[in-house]
C-alpha cells in the first residue's frame, strides 16, 4: 500500500498466503467507515489460515462500529502482525484461535474495549508492543477450551492508562512477562488490579512468571487492588522485579488466591516481606530469596 490515507468502506479480507504491507505506520493509514464490521480480517471460511501477515501501517477505527481493527481467525502457521498502530476500534486487535500468531512493534491505543482481545491464542508471542489508553483492558485473554491453552509470552511490552486492568486473563494456563512495564491502569477508579488472572471453568495447573518487570502507581479506586492478582496456579514467579513507589494506591503488591500452590519472590527487594506486600491464602507457600530486604514473611501462608 503506498503512502497516504485510504478510506475503507466495508471489510478487507486477507486469504492464505497474503501479506498486506504499507510504507510505515506514520506514512500509510487506513481509515474505517464503520458499519459494525472489521476493518481488516482473515478469511473466516477456513480453519487453517497460513502465511498471512500485516505490517507497516496505521488503522483508524470509527469507534464501536469498527468491531476490530484487525481480526485473525484460525491463523495457524507463519502468521503475524508487525509495525502497526491501531486506534479507536471496539477491539483494536482480535486473535481468534490463532495459534503461534506473533505480534511485534504494535501500538494499540484508545480502543473502546480492549487493545488486544484473544481467544485460545496458544503459544502466542508479543514483543515491543504498547497497550495504552484502552477503555476496558489493555489485553484481555480468554481460553474457551477446558483442555488448557494460551501459553503466551510478552517481552518488553507496556501496559499503561487502561480503564480497568493492563492484563486480564480467564482460564489461562501459562503466561510469562519479561521486562514489561505497568503504569497508571484502573483509570475507571474501580478496584482493578494491574494484572489479574481469574479461574472459571478450567482448573488445569497454571504457571505465571514476571521477570525483570517494572510497576509504578495505579490510579486510585476501591479496595482489593494489586499489582499481580492470581486465583489459581501451581506456581507464580516474581523475579528481579521493581516497584517505583512502594505500590501507592494498592492494597497489596501480590494477591494470591486459595488455589495458588507456590509464590516465588526472588531478587525483588521492593517486594519486601511485610503484610503490605502480600495477600496470601493459608494454603500458599511463599518462598523468598535471601537478601538484606527479603527476610521471612511471618504471616499466614508461609511454613516456618
Amino acid at each position: 500500500i503506498p503512502p497516504g490515507l485510504g478510506l475503507i468502506m466495508g471489510e478487507v479480507i486477507l486469504y492464505r498466503g497474503v501479506t498486506l504491507r504499507g510504507t510505515g505506520s506514520s506514512t500509510t493509514g487506513l481509515v474505517h467507515g464503520g458499519g459494525s464490521q472489521a476493518c481488516i480480517q482473515c478469511d473466516t471460511g477456513v480453519t487453517n489460515n497460513n502465511n498471512i501477515r500485516i505490517s507497516d501501517l496505521a488503522i483508524y477505527g470509527a469507534g464501536s462500529t469498527t468491531t476490530y481493527g484487525f481480526a485473525a481467525h484460525y491463523c495457524i502457521k507463519g502468521c503475524g502482525a508487525s509495525n502497526l498502530n491501531i486506534y479507536n476500534c471496539n477491539d483494536n486487535l482480535f486473535l481468534d484461535r490463532s495459534y503461534t500468531f506473533d505480534i511485534e512493534n504494535v501500538v494499540s491505543d484508545s480502543a473502546i474495549r480492549h487493545g488486544l482481545n484473544t481467544a485460545d491464542w496458544t503459544q502466542g508471542t508479543a514483543r515491543n508492543c504498547r497497550f495504552d489508553n484502552n477503555g476496558t483492558h489493555g489485553v484481555y485473554m480468554f481460553d474457551a477450551s477446558t483442555g488448557g491453552g494460551q501459553n503466551v509470552l510478552f517481552t518488553s511490552c507496556q501496559f499503561q492508562l487502561n480503564g480497568q486492568s493492563g492484563v486480564h486473563g480467564e482460564d489461562i494456563v501459562s503466561a510469562e512477562f519479561l521486562s514489561c512495564w505497568f503504569e497508571g491502569n484502573n483509570q475507571d477508579n474501580g478496584s482493578y488490579s494491574d494484572v489479574k488472572f481469574t479461574d472459571n471453568a478450567d482448573t488445569a495447573g497454571k504457571r505465571f512468571s514476571f521477570i525483570g518487570c517494572y510497576n509504578t502507581s495505579t490510579n486510585s479506586g476501591g479496595t482489593g487492588m494489586s499489582w499481580i492478582q492470581v486465583d489459581r496456579a501451581s506456581v507464580v514467579n516474581v523475579i528481579s522485579c521493581q516497584r517505583a513507589d512502594s505500590g501507592a494506591n494498592y492494597d497489596y503488591a501480590l494477591k494470591m488466591g486459595a488455589n495458588v500452590g507456590v509464590l516465588n519472590v526472588i531478587g525483588s527487594p521492593d517486594l519486601d516481606a511485610n503484610t503490605a506486600s502480600y495477600s496470601l491464602n493459608a494454603a500458599v507457600k511463599l518462598v523468598e530469596s535471601a537478601g538484606p530486604n527479603s527476610g521471612l514473611f511471618n504471616g499466614t501462608g508461609l511454613s516456618p
